[in-house]
């Protein structure tokens, strides 16, 4: 049995007495409201931050997607010995004085 409520079968209680009976029970239910709003506050916030990193997350891959839109197309690779592609050959280009032998 809480204390008031053994106060109170003892004897009647005051008016006054009464009054700081019900303000102490709204102190502790304001400090309990109080507590569940912080937890309720707290949980958001823990969604919030996780939401910004998802976002934060897009975000760069988008930005790599668009730079990769905007560059331009990659050379074709040659073989390294060659250094360098190679030329198309026209009939202008053939020296006469090179012999072809089978």
């Amino acid at each position: 049995m809480d204390r008031v409520a053994y106060i109170s079968h003892a004897r009647a209680l005051t008016s006054a007495e009464k009054r700081e009976i019900a303000r102490q029970r709204r102190l502790v239910n304001n400090r309990e409201s109080a507590r569940r709003t912080r937890l309720i506050k707290k949980q958001q916030v823990k969604v919030l931050e996780e939401e910004n990193i998802a976002l934060r997350r897009r975000l760069i891959e988008l930005e790599d997607q668009l730079q990769q839109q905007q560059q331009p197309p990659i050379q074709p690779q040659w073989h390294p010995l060659l250094r360098e592609a190679p030329q198309p050959l026209s009939l202008f280009d053939y020296d006469a004085s090179e012999t072809l032998s089978f």
